[in-house]
């Protein structure tokens, strides 16, 4: 067995113990772990009572408690998990297992009320929404949604972005004995709430129990197993309900959905080679609780791929429209080439400890679509081989919902995969060599060089395939599918199995295809009035009879147990989501406000773009819709396409004005156009690689920089200014800091930036850094909300030793950083450049900083800092000794101190903004911003940020 490790969970939340393994664990050990965690949170659970009554006078206590008690204590809290779920009510002074146990799950909807109430006082509204109440007590739909859900006192609107924080962390506070994964959707607007979960199987109920009567202890056989487990899982779904309504007054109905993982039925039905990758999906789930993963892949996130820190380790992308591959790290400024770059991306999937990744992602964590202009590319994860056996298949999609984060996490490997034949031998084989080349980069290999030639064959890489699975949006982040989702299981699953051509292919995921590892036990939609008062009649005891009465779907056998059945509904449905919550800014009419404009530094939804092809696409679907409009005069219709030109104000597109307005001046549709400019860099991108292949270095570089030249010519001749976006995060930056009043920004294509990124890179390796300059300057010009661009430029310049403009340079980094390996790194140039300038206390303080936001990232840090250290000595020059008095020193210097900059303002409010108002889109990637925007030990994507990320999915 794998060495074990017991760790207690995040302090705000759980309060119980997990156990991590080191390695891959074989199925049968790996339950016997997760029933040994069960046992340990028991006894936690036991001693947490006995503690409680200690300070209330009642017996038993630990000190006078007997096995017995402690037993029937322990029987007694699996049969009513809501006595010790939360920290007890301190109202409630007597003995809390005397009586019908009614008063502990009503006192989670206080809880629940209690916990947004404070939210909402702590985090006032940033657009300024009135406090009165709204009218009809509900959130308005759309886009343009405002805060009009009552909030938990019931005499103001209630913020959405309250409800799911407080939701949030309301699901990742519960402390329950067994494992589980939950997630969650809300739609305020419409008084609908959907929460997911995972079920504690038979396997991890007790196998024996005392006997009062006859004072020994009872051996409990299966069928009692499954009836306690079954009675177990059904009293968390009725807690998690009582949680979704008591959190807002506005929610008047939320759906449950009960999944079971599988786990045992895996055991019984597959053999060895399956139970094998079942144990690897057991590793994954328990990997669950890490909230230091990425946030996955979808349009919400960064166009890099997430990717923070040194700039020499990030390779400029080479991106090629046919193969959706993601960016490349390797060559340093100085020649020399990194193996890997440093990505704080959760996510992104995200990790979650409730638990879920990843957000994220989430995650943290998902879209279904690829980034049209590259931005979801290459993002698969080490999570996708789990995810697949987690999820059965994931479609993409970040899903917070149970089983929906475990989708997400970190990935087994699969070497353990036992396989015969030729084709197990040879996916071993490429196993290994995937494992062996793990984090290794190959400075010259490009995508666009080794992509198939038009005309061949243009299948989606199998790698995207498994980064839509590891991601899914969840999250953060990426996405997964939460428990109630289409393709877990069920006859939904079965179906898209028994379609999938893949399906029956041999090899060892094979019995996992064609027997979906995640099924629904119980779906049901509670109803408010008639649960609470089912709630105060009856508490937890008849729990059966409770859902039965809502006409749950599920299935009960002859012993009490709980059977798959098809669910009613998945946390995709279009009811748990606001009107129009995942649609992108490029396609958003939406017009906000003047509070929310401020916020956003944005009059319309499209202010907040970043895609120039989904720009594009949607102008052309527009000229259709213009075109079809019966009872419009022509000229009108000519006038409002040119209307769409011109705000669009992209040269490529102005050129078609004319064929767009003849067409519809003379009454007829519009063409489709083909936008030809950025596949004419790309071919003038790949014939230079060819030359530079080829030995011709002086002509390869004269060929790009010639079509960079015409290609930048071409954006600055516009009434518009030229930009490059990474994230919706920094567009919001943009807005806010950079953009003049009436400013129209135009989005470049984003292979420019890429290609002057990649020929800064090479000029800098082979010509030197002052060659190089020009497009690093480009970068700047092009993108100055991108962390990346300043932090490229401030090591050229440093080669140069001009450490005045490197200074800057990375002055301008902080103040725009959003990511704590970027802000790291930024004060480690930062340091440098200051020390240079003779100015040892702010080096120091740099360095110090570095070292505090990212330690351990930058391994030539300590180093510099102790040699600094001791010429400040010699000096005689006051240096910083704690990270306070560094901070002192960033202040008084007027220099930023990071995470307390404008910027975080900026994103946290917009992120804010964005939930209320129903834009989970760029809301995600402000949300993850946000959240990474402090200086605590967990990166800022804890267990209840996690939570919530992975509810703004689909």
């Amino acid at each position: 067995m794998a060495p074990n490790r017991c760790m207690p969970t995040h302090p705000r939340h759980r309060g119980g113990y997990y156990l991590t393994w080191d390695a891959s664990l074989e199925f049968s050990p790996a339950l016997s772990a997760l029933r040994i965690e069960g046992n340990l949170n028991r006894f936690a659970n036991v001693s947490a009572l006995l503690e409680r009554n200690a300070g209330f006078g009642v017996q038993p206590i630990e000190d006078t408690v007997t096995r017995a008690q402690a037993a029937q204590i322990d029987l007694e809290l699996l049969r009513n998990p809501a006595l010790i779920a939360l920290k007890p009510d301190e109202r409630l002074t007597g003995d809390l297992l005397q009586g019908d146990g009614k008063a502990a799950v009503l006192h989670l909807i206080d809880a629940a009320r209690a916990t947004a109430g404070a939210i909402s006082r702590d985090h006032p509204d940033p657009a300024g929404a009135t406090d009165g109440p709204a009218h009809d007590g509900r959130e308005a739909s759309g886009p343009q949604a405002s805060r009009t859900s009552l909030d938990a006192r019931g005499d103001g609107p209630m913020s959405p972005w309250v409800y799911r924080q407080a939701l949030a962390s309301m699901l990742s506070g519960l402390r329950l004995p067994y494992r589980f994964d939950v997630g969650f959707r809300a739609n305020l607007s419409g008084g609908n709430a959907a929460v997911a979960f995972t079920t504690a199987g038979v396997s991890m109920m007790p196998t024996s129990r005392y006997d009062q009567a006859t004072r020994s202890w009872v051996d409990l056989d299966e069928p009692e197993r499954a009836r306690m487990s079954a009675s177990y899982n059904l009293r968390v779904g009725l807690m998690m309900a009582a949680l979704s309504f008591g959190a807002s007054t506005g929610i008047e109905r939320v759906s449950l959905h009960i999944d079971s993982i599988g786990l045992e039925e895996a055991v019984a039905q597959q053999d060895s080679a399956i139970a094998t990758l079942m144990g690897q999906a057991v590793e994954a789930f328990d990997r669950l609780r890490d909230p230091g993963a990425s946030i996955g892949s979808s349009k919400a996130d960064p166009k890099d791929g997430d990717i923070h820190g040194d700039p020499t380790k990030a390779r400029a992308r080479m991106d090629d429209p046919r193969s959706g591959h993601g960016p490349r790290q390797g060559d340093n400024g100085d020649g020399t080439s990194t193996s890997d770059g440093a990505s704080t991306s959760d996510d992104a999937t995200v990790h979650d400890g409730s638990d879920g990744r990843s957000v994220d992602g989430t995650s943290v964590d998902g879209e279904t679509d690829a980034n049209t202009d590259g931005n979801a590319d290459g993002r698969a994860q080490a999570a996708s081989r789990a995810d697949r056996v987690v999820s059965g298949d994931d479609a993409g999609a970040s899903d917070a919902g149970a089983s929906d984060d475990s989708a997400t996490v970190d990935g087994a490997s699969g070497d353990h995969a036992s396989t015969d034949g030729a084709s197990a031998t040879q996916s071993s084989m490429d196993r290994r060599f995937e494992d062996l080349m793990r984090g290794v980069d190959i400075p010259d290999i490009d995508e666009m060089t080794f992509a198939a030639p038009d005309g061949e064959s243009n299948t989606r890489p199998a790698a995207d395939d498994a980064s839509d699975a590891a991601s899914g949006d969840d999250g953060a982040n990426g996405a997964r599918e939460a428990p109630g989702d289409v393709g877990r299981g069920g006859a939904d699953g079965d179906h898209a199995r028994a379609n999938d051509p893949d399906a029956n292919q041999d090899g060892p995921l094979s019995a996992l295809r064609s027997n979906p590892t995640v099924r629904s036990m119980v779906t049901v939609t509670f109803s408010r009035e008639a649960f609470m008062q089912r709630l105060h009649a009856d508490g937890l005891a008849h729990v059966v009879d409770t859902y039965r009465m809502f006409d749950a779907a599920m299935h009960v056998d002859e012993h009490g147990g709980l059977t798959p059945t098809d669910a009613a509904f998945n946390l995709r449905d279009a009811r748990f989501s606001p009107l129009g919550a995942q649609e992108e800014p490029e396609f958003s009419d939406t017009r906000f406000d003047g509070a929310v404009a401020r916020v956003l530094g944005a009059d319309r939804g499209s202010d907040m773009s970043i895609q120039r092809v989904d720009l594009l696409q949607r102008a052309v679907s527009d000229f259709h819709i213009i075109a079809a409009e019966p009872g419009t005069a022509s000229a009108d219709k000519a006038q409002r396409a040119m209307g769409i030109i011109d705000a669009i104000g992209d040269p490529e597109l102005t050129e078609f004005a004319p064929q767009v307005g003849s067409a519809l001046i003379n009454g007829g549709d519009t063409p489709e156009f083909d936008f030809p400019l950025a596949g004419r860099l790309d071919a003038a991108r790949l014939k230079a690689r060819d030359l530079l292949f080829s030995g011709q270095l002086d002509q390869a570089i004269e060929l790009i920089e010639a079509a960079l030249t015409r290609f930048d010519q071409r954006f600055s001749n516009i009434p518009g200014v030229p930009r490059y976006f990474n994230s919706y995060a920094e567009r919001v930056i943009y807005n806010r800091l950079f953009a003049t009043p009436g400013e129209q920004t135009v989005l470049i294509p984003d292979n420019l930036f890429y290609a002057h990124m990649e020929l800064s890179d090479v000029l800098a390796q082979l010509k030197g850094a002052k060659r190089a300059l020009p497009h690093l300057n480009a970068l700047v010009s092009y993108a100055p909300a991108y962390p990346l661009s300043h932090m490229k430029l401030a090591v050229q310049l440093a080669r140069e030793e001009d450490w005045d403009s490197a200074r800057a340079a990375c002055l301008n980094a902080l103040r725009v950083s959003l990511d704590r390996n970027d802000a790291s790194y930024a004060y480690y140039r930062f340091a440098y450049a200051a020390w240079m300038r003779d100015e040892l206390d702010v080096a120091a303080a740099a360095y110090m900083m570095s070292d505090h936001i990212a330690s351990g990232q930058i391994a030539a840090l300590e180093g510099e800092l102790h040699e600094l250290v001791a010429r400040a000595q010699s000096q005689c020059v006051r240096i910083p000794g704690t990270i306070e008095e560094a901070q002192a020193v960033l202040r008084e210097r007027n220099l930023p101190v990071w995470p307390h900059t404008e910027a975080a303002g900026i994103v946290r409010d917009a992120a804010r903004v964005c939930v209320d108002h129903g834009m989970f889109v760029p809301a995600r990637t402000l949300s993850v911003a946000a959240a990474r925007m402090n200086d605590s030990a967990d990166g800022g994507i804890d267990i209840v940020q996690a939570q919530f990320l992975r509810s703004l999915n689909t």
